[in-house]
């Protein structure tokens, strides 16, 4: 498998045996998961072949019910390890400004995209990017999984596969991220308005979802906060929601107030019939035991604090408009 001859025999074999009708379903579908296996040595390399690529999605959202299952074992609770490598690199401004007209042209009234912020090259990270792509990734495999009629399993299954460009940051999520990045606040002097609400509903709008829900603060330095929070984590409903942690601004700094935080980190939580899902760029996909969402969040919020110093996180519930 370390020669390029040997790999693209083995492709074209690959592309063969899924196309070939006489095969078994169930041979097919441990050809996919030897294909998709950490493991495979010559799978980065093939993974590049767009053929084999439609082929494999093909297949997999045709009978995702054959699609190998995850390992539930005690000992297996990451789906998949990722990081954001890549998120640092020039952005094409043309590309940028593709993304940024789309989300100014959809901004509630008291939220701007200051084009002047428009930059060539991405230095910080693209959490926002990322996570926002990983729930429509989400809505997407559940919507297989549903018409196939398939089961949690195999909804986690498809996951993994479908979600395998978001276990590092690419180019792409760079340009999302620098038009996310221009995002400032105009203040209300006459009314109340939730801003954090109204900037996470201006992103959002990229993809078309609609947030419907925004739970309290949660001050994970605070231990009556937390407390509050366990019990908001307890009481969430079952879905989707981007999970925002930030690091207050410092009301000196002018550009952090206008975006209402010094710096922030972006993640994904996902309730649903019985599986609960974590989703950090920084880390990967974490499948979290029945009934311990409430620590294992509040872990991961602490670790969070630990790495970045962002200490106040909330919960917005997405829907798949």
């Amino acid at each position: 498998l370390n020669t390029p001859n040997k790999r693209q025999c083995l492709s074209d074999t690959l592309k063969i045996v899924l196309q070939d009708s006489n095969i078994p379903i169930e041979n097919k579908a441990e050809i996919v998961k030897l294909y998709t296996n950490d493991t495979f040595e010559s799978r980065p390399l093939l993974i590049k072949d767009s053929e084999m690529e439609e082929i494999l999605s093909r297949f997999i959202e045709k009978d995702p019910k054959h699609y190998f299952p995850i390992d539930k074992s005690p000992n297996q609770f990451w789906i998949f390890k990722g990081s954001q490598a890549g998120n640092k690199g020039a952005v094409e401004r043309e590309h940028v400004l593709k993304v940024y007209n789309k989300i100014n042209s959809l901004k509630p009234a008291q939220i701007l995209f200051n084009q002047d912020k428009i930059v060539p090259a991405l230095e910080g990270g693209t959490c926002s990017a990322m996570s926002l792509e990983f729930i429509k990734t989400y809505f997407d495999s559940r919507k297989i999984v549903i018409k196939n009629e398939g089961e949690i399993t195999t909804l986690l299954s498809l996951i993994q596969w479908s979600a395998r460009n978001l276990r590092t940051s690419n180019e792409e999520m760079r340009i999302r991220q620098a038009a996310y990045n221009t995002i400032e606040v105009i203040k209300d002097l006459e009314n109340e308005v939730d801003y954090s609400l109204q900037k996470i509903q201006s992103l959002a709008n990229h993809h078309g979802f609609k947030i419907e829900i925004a739970s309290d603060e949660i001050d994970i330095l605070n231990i009556g906060s937390i407390a509050k929070g366990i019990n908001t984590i307890n009481n969430l409903d079952d879905g989707v929601y981007l999970t925002r942690i930030l690091r207050p601004p410092d009301p000196q700094d002018l550009y952090e107030m206008a975006k209402f935080e010094k710096y922030g980190h972006s993640v994904v939580y996902i309730k649903d019939k019985g599986a609960e899902l974590f989703y950090d760029p920084n880390k990967g996909l974490l499948n979290i035991k029945p009934g311990k969402s409430d620590l294992e969040l509040m872990t991961q919020f602490k670790n969070l604090y630990n790495e970045h110093e962002v200490s106040t996180a909330r919960f917005y519930k997405v829907a798949d408009m």
